[in-house]
């Protein structure tokens, strides 16, 4: 099953022993960050396998995506702007010229 902010590919029944493929995809303004349960091959990859030995539950969880934001003045003498920083998707912020 997918955690709060994305969807989840891969639920089924499969024969004892096979590796199922699962994929999880976030939604817009949020990133993928891991697999939680039992049996997962690469619990840090969006797209990966679980062995089949025994019935499983899976939960994909999802963050807030984050984002860098640099500016500058140009030319320099003519001042400096002040607002650079890390913001999370969506988020809002001020810029200051000086």
């Amino acid at each position: 099953n997918a955690g709060t902010g994305g969807s989840v590919v891969g639920s089924g029944t499969f024969d004892y022993g096979t590796l199922a493929s699962i994929t999880a995809t976030p939604q817009t303004g949020r990133i993928f960050s891991n697999w939680s349960g039992l049996g997962i091959t690469d619990q840090s990859s969006s797209t990966t396998t679980v062995s089949m030995t025994e019935d499983r539950n899976l939960t994909a969880n999802f963050e807030l995506a984050s984002h860098s934001l640099s500016v500058s003045a140009s030319p320099v003498e003519g001042g400096y702007v002040a607002g650079a920083g890390s913001f999370i998707h969506g988020q809002s912020t001020t810029f200051r010229l000086f």
